[in-house]
C-alpha cells in the first residue's frame, strides 16, 4: 500500500505552502519574496499566485505587485467551522456549569448559525436574521429578562 505521502501534489502542496506564507507578520508580499519563502522559482511562484488569485484565494494590492490572502480561505474556514458547531456541543457544558455555580454564563443564548440568537430553553428565536436584537415587545415575557437576550458566546 502506498504511503500518503506518494499522493501529493506537488503544485498543490506549493499552493498551500504559499498561502501559509501571509501570517500577523507578513499580510502582504511580492512574488520574489513568496518564492524565496516556498523555494521556487519566481517563474513557478509566480504561476500559482495567479491561479491562487483567479480562484480568490489571493488578492492583488491597488498597485498589483503584492499580494494578500483573499476571501476564499476565509470561505473554507467558514464551513468549518459551520461543520464544527461548536456552540452545541458546549451549550450543555455551560449550562451545568450556570446551574452548579450560578451567575449568568449566557449559556441560555446562543448563535444558531442563521445569525440569529436563540433561546435554548424555550426555543425562542431573540434577534432577527441580520442579528439586531427583537425589541421588548416583539419578545415573549419569558426573554424580558434584566440582561440583554442578544449577548451571547461570541462567534
Amino acid at each position: 500500500m502506498k504511503e500518503l505521502a506518494d499522493y501529493n501534489v506537488r503544485e498543490m502542496k506549493c499552493s498551500i505552502q504559499i498561502l501559509s506564507c501571509f501570517d500577523e507578520n507578513n499580510p502582504e508580499r511580492g512574488v520574489s519574496e513568496t518564492a524565496k519563502g516556498v523555494n521556487r522559482h519566481n517563474v513557478t511562484t509566480h504561476r500559482i499566485v495567479q491561479t491562487l488569485l483567479s480562484c480568490g484565494f489571493l488578492e492583488s494590492t491597488h498597485d498589483a505587485e503584492m499580494y494578500r490572502l483573499g476571501v476564499g480561505p476565509a470561505n473554507i474556514g467558514a464551513r468549518v467551522n459551520r461543520r464544527l458547531n461548536l456552540r452545541e456541543e458546549a451549550l450543555p457544558y455551560m449550562i451545568e456549569l450556570q446551574e452548579k455555580w450560578g451567575g449568568d454564563l449566557r449559556a441560555r443564548h446562543f448563535y444558531t448559525g442563521r445569525n440569529e440568537h436563540q433561546d435554548s430553553t424555550s426555543g425562542e428565536v431573540l434577534s432577527d436574521n441580520q442579528g439586531r436584537c427583537k425589541p421588548a415587545f416583539q419578545r415573549s415575557l419569558h426573554s424580558q429578562r434584566k440582561a440583554d437576550p442578544c449577548t451571547h458566546v461570541s462567534p
